[in-house]
């Protein structure tokens, strides 16, 4: 009975090794999956965040693109500066009411 047992030592104990390395490579991939889906997620975020930074950018180059296009020439200040004036002006020399109250009526302000 020893000779039949000794016999079958080295294959039982082959196929606990080999068990064992089964499991063993089974959660090293799980392992490497979670870890991917982790590192996928945290891209994901990651590329949310530059998109909302790029798109805040773009409205500060937009907003200062305006300014400059608004108020970057003496041409664009003159223009602004003679339609205040010709408005106020129609404002002020139109009947009823007079004076500064009548341009900020026309404005569609009211006096403090």
């Amino acid at each position: 009975m020893s000779d039949a047992l000794l016999d079958a030592l080295p294959g039982a104990v082959g196929a606990v090794v080999l068990l064992f390395l089964g499991a063993w490579e089974n959660d090293r991939r799980t392992q490497g999956t979670a870890a991917r889906k982790e590192a996928a997620a945290d891209r994901a975020a990651l590329e949310t965040q530059a998109d909302e930074l790029v798109a805040a950018v773009l409205a500060v180059k937009a907003a200062g693109n305006a300014h400059d296009h608004l108020w970057g020439s003496w041409k664009a200040k003159a223009a602004v500066g003679l339609r205040a004036a010709v408005r106020g002006g129609a404002a002020y020399a139109r009947p009823g009411q007079r004076g500064f109250p009548a341009v900020m009526a026309a404005t569609g302000t009211r006096p403090p």
